[in-house]
């Protein structure tokens, strides 16, 4: 887990860096701060086509990607537990990612600046860095039970995130991605205990998939809902949802 709270906190920190920087930039000019992040984009993939492979010694025939999906198949049917993992943390991830996305939508609502925004969203990914940093205490505090009590909680101040004035509303919002990134380490060490160490890289990309698929349902609901009767109740309904999933989880795990 150190290792994985580690690299959650390099991840939040420069993503909030680049929210910051590219929200002062969109004040001059949104064509400036695509084309900043095009060449930021073209540095990294430089930097990436210099990575060289180890040299391994293999000791069993090459497999196709259709032959490692069909083993992960296999792994997930034999191994239940496995599977509710790779359904409930992407999930879980899924709420608290949607209302990442359209908190931006709702300061805008309260006539803050993008200058501002940016302000908002540099503090909450440092307070989600510190959350990354704690994962593995908070783990211990809660005797191994933080994969439920942490999506309770992000649940509960989801649901009152869009009812609390504007100030109120920046403390909550950062105090959902604080518990975010305090849960996405420990999902990733219970993942990792499930599957065989020649497997993790499968698992991963499976765990990813259900992400997106997850997103590509869940976000354009939650954007129908905010046109419709407004983004305050959309969140309530999504808090609501994720309520629900954990609730029911915690019952049939009891």
């Amino acid at each position: 887990m150190p290792f994985n709270s580690r690299l959650n906190v390099l991840i939040e920190v420069a993503q909030a860096l680049a929210v910051f920087i590219g929200g002062l930039l969109a004040e001059v000019s949104f064509e400036l701060s695509y084309l900043i992040a095009i060449l930021m984009a073209i540095g990294s993939l430089s930097v990436a086509l210099q990575f060289k492979e180890p040299m391994i010694h293999e000791t069993q025939e090459r497999s196709s990607v259709k032959d490692h999906f069909q083993q992960c198949f296999i792994m997930m049917k034999l191994n239940r537990r496995l599977l509710a993992m790779l359904l409930y943390f992407p999930l879980m991830m899924t709420f608290t990612t949607v209302i990442y996305f359209y908190a931006q939508a709702y300061f805008s609502d309260f006539s803050y600046s993008k200058s501002t925004i940016s302000l908002i969203f540099l503090v909450n990914g440092l307070v989600s860095a510190l959350g990354a940093l704690l994962a593995e205490k908070v783990e211990r505090w809660c005797q191994g039970k933080a994969w439920l009590f942490v999506p309770l909680s992000m649940s509960v101040m989801i649901c009152i995130f869009g009812y609390v004035e504007a100030k109120v509303g920046i403390f909550v919002f950062c105090l959902i991605n604080f518990l975010s990134a305090i849960l996405y380490p420990i999902s990733s060490v219970y993942m990792n205990e499930e599957t065989p160490s020649e497997k993790r890289a499968t698992i991963i990309s499976v765990s990813s998939m259900m992400f997106s698929l997850m997103m590509i349902l869940i976000f354009p609901l939650c954007g129908w809902l905010g046109e419709r009767v407004g983004l305050a109740q959309a969140f309530q309904v999504i808090g609501l949802l994720n309520l629900l999933i954990v609730g029911t989880i915690a019952l049939i795990r009891k």
